[in-house]
């Protein structure tokens, strides 16, 4: 316990301490204390692999589109972009030399596609993300 007590005072004394530091987690055990802080940069193992399953779902529920509607799809919801940009209506008329109601048309017919094909690819999960 006195050696616990010393370690307090000399930590409050010195407020900048090293990771290989032994760090007392408990009056029986003593850890680094890099084996008890969080790595703040690098994302959770669990995040990272859910998020691979989603784009992978998602490819293979855009594979079930033809190319003009996976363009518009991906165009409107910021698919397959960085930066994430979603576009306009008109914006992607635009792009595609097409009307915005025409672009509208593509967009509901896909959308509808992509209801009926969740429940083929079993992935009931994402059919709140289409209503």
């Amino acid at each position: 316990m006195d050696s616990y007590l010393r370690w307090i005072c000399c930590a409050n004394q010195n407020p900048l301490v090293a990771f290989i530091c032994p760090y007392l987690y408990s009056f029986t055990e003593t850890h680094l204390l890099q084996e008890v802080t969080a790595d703040t940069v690098v994302e959770n193992p669990e995040v990272c692999v859910e998020r691979q399953s989603m784009r992978k779902h998602v490819r293979s529920l855009l594979g079930t589109l033809t190319d003009r509607e996976q363009k518009i799809i991906k165009l409107r919801y910021g698919i397959g972009f960085k930066c994430g940009k979603r576009y306009s209506l008109f914006e992607i008329g635009s792009k595609c030399g097409l009307s915005q109601e025409m672009v509208r048309q593509i967009e509901s017919r896909a959308l509808d596609k992509l209801k009926q094909s969740v429940g083929s690819h079993g992935l009931e999960a994402y059919t709140d993300l289409l209503m």
